[in-house]
């Protein structure tokens, strides 16, 4: 999967280079462009990047028709990220030490430009203008949604149901566009569609609980505790303790951020509240949707196989928490 997802990521960067070329007059900034694309195919492989394409597949499609889809999921995604990173202080990366905050910040909202433009080289793939038209509407609405969860995700809920709307949108959100946007370009049924939208939003949800947990428990460094974030432990922490109780476990969530003994013994007191056995059973519950989405896929699928294989990647560190 990891040297399928290498030859992917470099088809993606020459669609997304060539849709920066196809616009002329853009000078120096390309340059930050393809920088930024070049820095990103040097990272760590994103087992999630093939989503569209494998999804193209699983509806009969021929998975290369996808490609721009996965260009313009890739550029939205990479863009999102830069700009997550700002808005949580982790702007220190190598981009930012190339080009600085502002040029960053520029190349990121070129990165989301180029998007629906890379979509329209679905037409070289002999797609129809009606259908690349939907597939440009249906992602920049879906990017307007991502945005509208992100916005949540900065005003730091405490409400567990709040939070879990902000997760579904920020993240569920992306890798349901994906799904859909591919199954569309491999020409899906509405149903199908529909179904592997749905997978997608599971998955996507199903990494954010990853993320979270991670971000809590095992962080080796800056955790979400030391950064002030409200993620979901938090949330589910606030709700189990008594009212009375509450405000005192705000202090210890905020003598955290600057106490290394108090940072390092919160996360087993949430454990012991049962946090992680929640989101053990939540991540579970997401799991089996995601699992029935499938179910009207064809059985000798190796696409969906595939995505199957995403589904317990995403819930691995489960097993650690049962």
């Amino acid at each position: 999967m990891d040297k399928l997802n290498g030859i992917q990521l470099e088809e993606v960067n020459r669609l997304l280079e060539n849709a920066f070329r196809r616009a002329t007059g853009l000078g120096k900034y390309i340059d930050d462009l393809n920088l930024t694309l070049s820095l990103n195919q040097a990272g760590p492989s994103n087992p999630f990047l093939g989503l569209p394409s494998l999804c193209c597949e699983a509806v009969g499609g021929r998975p290369r028709r996808a490609i721009p889809v996965m260009a313009a999921w890739y550029a939205l995604m990479l863009a999102a990220r830069i700009l997550d990173d700002l808005e949580d202080g982790e702007s220190d990366g190598l981009l930012w030490q190339k080009l600085g905050t502002p040029r960053t910040i520029n190349v990121a909202t070129g990165l989301i430009l180029a998007a629906p433009l890379a979509l329209l080289q679905l037409r070289d793939q002999g797609i129809e203008d009606d259908l690349v038209l939907e597939l440009i509407q249906e992602t920049q609405r879906a990017a307007l949604r991502i945005g509208a969860g992100q916005q949540e995700d900065l005003v730091q809920v405490e409400d567990v149901d709040r939070n879990w709307k902000m997760v579904e949108a920020k993240a569920g959100e992306p890798f349901a566009l994906a799904c859909r946007a591919g199954a569309m370009a491999g020409g899906g049924t509405p149903a199908q569609v529909a179904r592997l939208g749905e997978f997608g939003q599971c998955l996507g949800v199903l990494t954010q609980i990853a993320d979270d947990v991670s971000g809590f428990w095992q962080a080796l460094d800056r955790s979400d505790l030391t950064a002030g974030r409200k993620t979901l432990p938090v949330a589910y922490a606030l709700a189990l303790t008594p009212p009375a109780q509450r405000e005192g476990l705000r202090g210890v969530f905020r003598q955290a951020q600057h106490d290394a003994v108090v940072a390092a013994q919160a996360p087993h007191e949430l454990a012991d509240l049962g946090v992680l056995h929640i989101l053990v059973i939540e991540a579970e519950l997401w799991r089996q949707r995601a699992i029935t989405s499938l179910e009207g896929l064809s059985a000798t699928s190796p696409a969906k196989e595939q995505l199957l294989n995403l589904v317990e990647q995403a819930t691995h560190w489960t097993s650690g928490g049962k």
